[in-house]
């Protein structure tokens, strides 16, 4: 990955994520309401987001990496976000940008799927999704409201995240440190590894969520 990129979202152009307001136990947006003690029905919101979506049956079995360019204001996040885009292009993932049609690069619309950051959207993606990647200025607030719906955040050092100890089966996502794309891709190459141990990833799921309840 190099530092030098094309521009893949308009500099001009920044979606507004507003704050989540509600959990997933009572927010009308989602196709199938769940809590930590429910976590199974989560996956019915995947399948539902990726019919509308028209993706694969196979797409189920992929994770699916929601990215909000919306929460990258500061300066040096966006430019994080930027180098961070051909890496991701290379990944066997889903890769979903919640943001405006005009604000992307239409050539990168060729290997990911864009919506709208309205405010249903989000809801149903962070419902449906299985990682979302967090700027090092991010919002805290959001990235609880992301641990409580069930998403597993990608996050900078002390933004209410922890690690991921496989061995303690503790934390809740997957650390790294600010302003290094090779960090930050690390992290996403690891959190799409322990996806592939269901038993590991259902654990951090529920830390999450159970993280807020107590």
């Amino acid at each position: 990955m190099s530092s030098v990129h094309s521009h893949f979202f308009s500099a001009t152009s920044v979606d507004t994520v507003e704050p989540m307001l509600t959990t997933p136990e009572e927010d009308a947006y989602l196709s199938v309401q769940f809590s930590a003690r429910s976590l199974s029905k989560r996956k019915d919101n995947k399948k539902q987001l990726l019919q509308e979506l028209a993706k694969d049956k196979a797409d189920l079995k992929k994770p699916l990496v929601i990215l909000l360019p919306g929460l990258f204001t500061v300066k040096k996040d966006r430019t994080l976000l930027e180098d961070l885009m051909p890496g991701l292009q290379k990944l066997n993932a889903t890769i979903l940008i919640l943001a405006s049609n005009k604000s992307c690069n239409q050539d990168m619309l060729q290997w990911c799927t864009q919506l709208e950051a309205n405010e249903k959207n989000i809801h149903q993606a962070l419902a449906a999704g299985d990682i979302v990647i967090t700027p090092p200025n991010g919002d805290q607030s959001f990235t609880q409201s992301c641990l409580g719906y069930g998403i597993v955040p990608v996050a900078p050092v002390a933004n209410g995240v922890q690690d991921y100890d496989p061995i303690w089966e503790s934390g809740n996502g997957f650390i790294y440190q600010d302003y290094s794309v090779w960090s930050v891709f690390a992290a996403i190459v690891r959190a799409l590894e322990t996806f592939k141990l269901p038993y590991d990833w259902q654990r951090i799921q529920k830390n999450g969520m159970e993280g807020l309840e107590k």
